[in-house]
């Protein structure tokens, strides 16, 4: 399959437990789209939908995501940096946020040396 190309402009927005309920993708979880996303680090966010209808959280989607996905710690990590940046908040809002992730992360570069 040829790796998935679209611009940085555009975010996918994933939410797994939604996409099996709604029948929009394969129920096994291990033949989820967000899997191509990730192994072609497409710019995509990973959420839950309506947690009322779905009775999902974004714990349980997170969950189903590490288990039958393949998702790393690290994956999450960039997966949730990359949704910050594609955020709609404000410019000054959205780079608070990116770095408020880099931090919680351990990834803030030093530039003391």
């Amino acid at each position: 399959m040829k790796p998935l190309a679209l611009p940085v402009l555009y975010v996918l927005q994933v939410c797994p437990i939604s996409s099996k309920l709604t029948g929009a993708c394969d129920p096994d979880f291990t033949k989820h789209p967000v899997i191509t996303f990730r192994k072609d680090k497409a710019n995509y966010s990973l959420n839950t939908d309506d947690p009322l209808i779905f009775n999902s959280t974004l714990h349980l989607d997170y969950s189903m995501a590490h288990k039958y996905m393949g998702f790393t710690e690290e994956e999450f990590k960039r997966l949730n940096i990359c949704s910050a940046k594609s955020s709609f908040l404000p410019e000054k809002e959205k780079k608070a946020l990116v770095h408020q992730l880099h931090e919680a992360y351990g990834m803030i570069r030093t530039t003391a040396f």
